[in-house]
Parts: C-alpha cells; sequence; structure tokens
C-alpha cells in the first residue's frame, strides 16, 4: 500500500512543477479558446449560449496533453523499474 500512495505522491509533485511551465507553453503558441458562435440544430444562432461561455475565450486548452504524457512516462518508468528490481506487485 505505501508503494501506490509514494507512486502517487511522486506524480502530484511532478504535476505540480510541470502544470505553470506547460501553461505557459500553450500561451505562447496560441492553443486557446477562440470567441464561439454556435448555432443550433435548425442553424440559428444562440446568444444566450455565447454570452454565458464568452468568458471562456482566451483560456488554454490543451491541459490533459501533460496529464496523460506524465502519467504514461510514469507508467512506463516504474513498470519497467519494478521489473529490473524485481519488485512484485499486486492489483485488482
Amino acid at each position: 500500500m505505501a508503494l501506490y500512495i509514494y507512486i502517487t505522491l511522486i506524480s502530484l509533485i511532478i504535476h505540480f512543477v510541470l502544470i505553470v511551465p506547460f501553461i505557459n507553453i500553450l500561451y505562447k503558441r496560441k492553443l486557446q479558446r477562440a470567441d464561439q458562435k454556435t448555432l443550433d440544430a435548425f442553424d440559428n444562432p444562440t446568444p444566450i449560449f455565447d454570452k454565458y461561455h464568452r468568458h471562456k475565450s482566451g483560456t488554454p486548452v490543451g491541459g490533459g496533453i501533460l496529464v496523460i504524457g506524465v502519467t504514461s512516462i510514469l507508467t512506463l518508468f516504474f513498470v519497467i523499474s519494478f521489473n529490473i528490481f524485481e519488485i512484485y506487485t499486486h492489483t485488482n
């Protein structure tokens, strides 16, 4: 059980360290939400929806890439290191 808590804490620390520089990269690459003009199923504009979602424009998108990437790399690292050091884990 302590091994799982250790791995979770390592992952949490790495995500905390990388999130701010990653958001800055997203801003520099201009990966942000644009102003949106949505249409309903009948091609009519939806001004109320656009009004309530206007504050989201400029928010960087792509934060999930960091989560998936770091988690995948850490999983591979720990699986390979467990095999090298012959640490056997039991999962549910």
